[in-house]
């Protein structure tokens, strides 16, 4: 392997550079296609049937009419005795025909009252049936539409995983060139990461380093400046903070907005996919984007052999 110069090193670290953002569009991409193909899948929504109401409690008739007929018979107990004696029959007129009426006004409250409770509870009952049928029906509808639906988007399954698989081959195709690149073993594993390779990038661009190590190295200089916290080192905060390192990281601020620019515009491009199809190769900025991804492996695996 040749002498790095610092124009290779600023080539080497500015290809891996690329190459990782080209990953991780192409990670966003896929992880945007599944989550539109999985909250397009349609969700079965039941309405909850009616509750069964609450019934007064009714007696038996049985009851209230043997009152009756007790009363009646006091009545006429009475009557009997007043033909044999009207002495007698004076004697229990308070208590043998109150007793009566007692019985017959009571069976007659009773088998009212249990009357009404039943016209009450049927009049309940009908209303809960008929909305308990209005529910079933609408649920049943609901099955059968949902049945359909589901149907469709597990037929459209098919074009979905045939356009994951085509991103997922550019994907692996993509890794297989940095790979390829990091089998040199020009930088350490542990720089390996878009803010590390934008810095060390920007440095060798810069002229601030002719090498990666030693005391006046790329990786030293790294780690002061991390120590220094002039820069940040963690790409979710950097996205998160994106304008507040314009200044003090530029090389990898331009990546980074260019790495939003890309995702965001084929985040669009994936909603543009024409119905639950999911045929993304149907799409002709999609289309565009992964044959400038071919190019651009291709490309890579020149300069990693111009580097060997």
């Amino acid at each position: 392997m040749k002498t790095f110069t610092p124009q290779d090193y600023a080539k080497y670290t500015d290809t891996a550079l690329k190459l990782e953002s080209s990953l991780y569009v192409q990670q966003e991409m896929i992880q945007q296609l599944d989550r539109r193909y999985a909250s397009q899948e349609p969700r079965l929504r039941l309405e909850e049937e009616p509750k069964q109401p609450a019934l007064k409690t009714v007696g038996s008739n049985v009851g209230w009419i043997a009152l009756l007929i007790i009363g009646l018979i006091c009545f006429l107990l009475l009557f009997y005795i007043d033909s044999e004696s009207e002495i007698l029959a004076a004697l229990l007129l308070l208590p043998l025909g109150g007793f009566g009426a007692v019985l017959v006004l009571g069976g007659c409250a009773g088998w009212l009252s249990d009357s009404q409770k039943a016209q009450s509870n049927n009049q309940l009952m009908s209303e809960y049936n008929a909305k308990l049928q209005a529910v079933r029906e609408r649920n049943k509808s609901a099955s059968a539409a949902y049945k359909e639906r589901h149907a469709e988007w597990e037929s459209a399954g098919a074009k979905y995983r045939e356009s994951r698989e085509f991103m997922l081959t550019q994907l692996k195709q993509t890794a297989a060139v940095r790979n390829v690149l990091y089998s040199m073993n020009i930088i350490y594993p542990k720089y390996r990461t878009i803010p590390a390779l934008a810095a060390i990038c920007e440095y060798f661009t810069t002229g601030r380093c002719a090498g990666l190590t030693g005391p006046n190295g790329a990786y030293n200089l790294y780690e002061d400046e991390l120590r220094k916290n002039t820069m940040i080192s963690q790409l979710n905060t950097i996205i998160a903070n994106l304008e507040q390192i314009r200044s003090t990281q530029y090389m990898l601020y331009q990546q980074v907005s260019q790495i939003q620019q890309t995702t965001q515009r084929m985040a669009r491009s994936l909603q543009r996919v024409e119905g639950c199809m999911y045929d993304i190769r149907a799409n002709t900025e999609i289309t565009a984007y992964y044959t400038g991804v071919t190019a651009a492996n291709l490309n890579y695996m020149r300069i990693v052999h111009d580097l060997g």
